[in-house]
């Protein structure tokens, strides 16, 4: 219980001094009271997921992310190489993998697997966790705001001077299937985050492209790819169209030509070479 007062101390000073997890025109106390219902609607859905599915992808992942603390606690160094994503091939990394439950489980190929992402995440949180999952259901939903509203200002963004924000805007975190998806300890959280911050980074290098705003958008890129590499390639088109076009008039109809013609490629690729 300690260790979640000290973990909800230190998220409540980042809400009073971030400005990742700030609105113009918004309290504090305002932030914190989302940040409180997404964890609490967190945990009534991981209750459900228990009840229904016996833990489902929720169980799974703080399941491995324990496994990752037994194989911290035993060779660090083994730990910290299967975070950076570095194949290790001793016997106690064999013997680790048995345990594991959801670590190569993928909905998609051999060669592209976003649960293990979770997993990473999950296992640094378990750190400094000792498994409390209110813990990691707190750091989840701080990441997801933080995704939020960078969409947000994203969204709301006019010109290099201007950002006019609307408070309604915040009923989009609180849409059943964002809540519900979002608040868990799915993959949702992070792919939020990590999409609303590459929007956001990216319209900031747009328009002041200098070394610190290219370097975020790099970080930020690189977490995308390791969420949802295929959202990723779906903003693409967009992006390119408008990092050539910054200042584009009839947005609208030059993007929508974009993707009609991706979508035109894509097809073309995929009747002539993929067979």
């Amino acid at each position: 219980m300690l260790l979640l007062v000290l973990h909800i101390v230190i998220v409540f000073w980042i809400l009073a001094r971030s400005k990742f997890l700030k609105l113009d025109g918004l309290s504090n106390s305002w932030m914190s009271l989302v940040l409180i219902l997404k964890v609490v609607g967190g945990y009534c859905v991981g209750r459900y997921y228990l009840t229904t599915y016996q833990g489902g992808d929720i169980h799974g992942f703080l399941s491995d992310a324990n496994q990752f603390f037994v194989l911290f606690l035993k060779s660090p160094m083994d730990f910290f190489k299967l975070i950076g994503g570095v194949e290790v091939e001793s016997e106690l990394v064999q013997e680790f993998y048995t345990h594991l439950t959801s670590w190569f489980s993928s909905g998609y190929s051999i060669y592209y697997n976003d649960t293990r992402s979770v997993i990473r995440f999950h296992a640094l949180i378990r750190l400094f966790s000792n498994g409390n999952e209110w813990i990691h259901l707190l750091w989840s939903n701080v990441l997801c705001v933080a995704g939020m509203v960078a969409l947000i200002q994203f969204i709301s963004f006019k010109n290099k001077e201007s950002l006019i924000f609307n408070r309604w805007a915040l009923l989009i975190l609180f849409l059943p299937n964002v809540f519900i998806c979002s608040s868990a300890i799915l993959k949702e959280p992070l792919l939020i985050f990590a999409m609303g911050m590459t929007l956001k980074y990216f319209q900031q290098w747009n328009y002041n492209r200098n070394l610190s705003n290219a370097l975020c958008l790099m970080f930020f890129i690189l977490c995308f790819f390791l969420v949802k590499s295929f959202w990723l390639l779906a903003f693409l088109p967009g992006l390119l169209i408008w990092f050539l076009l910054p200042n584009m008039k009839n947005a609208m109809i030059t993007l929508s030509l974009s993707y009609g013609i991706s979508l035109l490629l894509v097809l073309v690729v995929g009747e002539f070479f993929c067979h």
